[in-house]
């Protein structure tokens, strides 16, 4: 039996489990060999994207004796952002699972800045208006912008000043490097990071999980499904402003896009539930509010 799922924007199976090839081993190069054979054999379920250059960025054994190589895209020399195909065999060397995350819509995407990194690094100032010189060197890389891949640089700024959260603000900048355009800035500043544990999905199968402690227990959150983690709310400008009357923790709002804020209540997810009928009835224009996940915020997986 065969479990599949389908993302129908791309056109591309995105999740594959099943008895899907045979692997010489459970090896990390064996897997990542029989992997690669059998998503270039079919590029009818997995696009273009199964056409380009890869490369390992991670490798784990699973409680069950299974073995998983992660790789990443790349668009000639650049990395793919989010752009990744995952393997996994079984103890019996048998590949069961392949997680495609590569983007088969990378054709139209120049192969050569016309923006340097020195221009990009004033642009990211400008919009922060963060006057420090780069924690690290720009990169270039393929970023997904509003559901189009551009070339793009990657602009890392710590500031020194305290920020909106209380401490320096940590700028991440995606600076269009064709029209020199600020994609999207945001300050980096996150909770205490997840701890590496092992899990089973009923699609992605055997593999490590990141999960975060609250004190009490330990919670999966999904922090994939925006560009800096986190719920995305759909509401009216009018439905923001009601924020702090609907909430009940205290916290700030976010709109990363135009690096505005909002003093508003901070949102967790189990209210968020409870009150999206009441929110959703009220919406007509949308703007996405990101919102940052508190510690002893609910799971949202």
């Amino acid at each position: 039996m065969l479990r599949f799922r389908y993302d129908s924007a791309l056109g591309v199976i995105r999740d594959l489990r099943g008895k899907l090839a045979e692997a010489v081993s459970e090896s990390p190069a064996a897997v990542r060999s029989a992997g690669m054979r059998f998503v270039k054999k079919h590029p009818d379920l997995f696009g273009k994207g199964s056409r380009g250059r890869w490369k390992v960025i991670a490798e784990s054994r699973d409680p069950q004796g299974g073995t998983g190589v992660t790789l990443q895209q790349y668009h000639g020399v650049y990395p793919v952002y989010g752009g990744s195909v995952r393997f996994h065999v079984n103890k019996d060397g048998v590949l069961d699972t392949v997680n495609n995350r590569l983007f088969p819509d990378l054709s139209k995407v120049p192969r050569k800045p016309r923006l340097t990194s020195d221009q990009a690094v004033k642009v990211a100032q400008r919009v922060t208006k963060c006057r420090s010189e780069p924690e690290r060197k720009p990169e270039l890389m393929v970023y997904r912008h509003e559901g189009k891949p551009r070339l793009a640089w990657e602009v890392h700024l710590n500031d020194t000043k305290p920020g909106a959260r209380g401490v320096p603000a940590q700028w991440i900048v995606y600076v269009d490097a064709i029209n020199g355009k600020a994609l999207l800035y945001y300050d980096n500043i996150q909770t205490a990071g997840p701890v590496v544990g092992s899990g089973a999905g009923y699609y992605s199968g055997a593999g490590p999980v990141n999960a975060w402690n609250n004190d009490l227990t330990y919670q999966l959150r999904d922090t994939t499904r925006v560009a800096v983690g986190g719920q995305r709310l759909l509401l009216t400008t009018k439905m923001a402003l009601l924020l702090p009357r609907i909430a009940t923790t205290t916290g700030t709002i976010f709109l990363p896009r135009r690096a505005i804020k909002i003093r508003a209540p901070k949102l967790m997810l189990i209210d968020m539930r409870a009150l999206w009928p009441t929110i959703s009835k009220r919406c007509t224009d949308e703007i996405a509010l990101m919102v940052p996940v508190p510690t002893s915020s609910p799971s949202s997986t």
